[in-house]
Order: C-alpha cells, then sequence, then structure tokens
C-alpha cells in the first residue's frame, strides 16, 4: 500500500494505482472530473498514464454544468 493525499485528505491506495483507477475506486465518473497530480493538470485522455507513488498529492473538481 501507498499513501497518497486526495483533495487535502491522506488516503492508502494500492501500489501501481493508476489516477483513472482512483478516480474510479471514488465513485467519480472521470469525464466529469478536472485532474490534478502533484500540481500538474492531467488531460481526461491520460488519466490511465499516470501511475500513483506514494506521497503524491492529488487535486479533483468535479465540473457542474449550469446556466
Amino acid at each position: 500500500m501507498m499513501r497518497i493525499r486526495v483533495n487535502g485528505e491522506d488516503r492508502d491506495a494500492p501500489e501501481s494505482t493508476t489516477l483513472l483507477a482512483l478516480i474510479q475506486s471514488l465513485g467519480v465518473k472521470p469525464e466529469l472530473v478536472a485532474a490534478q497530480h502533484n500540481d500538474a493538470i492531467v488531460e481526461r485522455a491520460h488519466l490511465n498514464d499516470v501511475h500513483l507513488s506514494d506521497g503524491d498529492t492529488i487535486e479533483l473538481i468535479r465540473i457542474v454544468g449550469g446556466g
């Protein structure tokens, strides 16, 4: 297991977890979130390419439509 920080809260995650897998495990639809990994914005098309490491910081922002 590794320890990561998601939106300011420490969480445990299995080794080799991708950013996409993390988002899905939180019950969030990847198409409805903007993601930042260690201060870098990650494009949705690359969420599965980002492998998380112990100590990483993730910020997830849900996209809400309206008008």
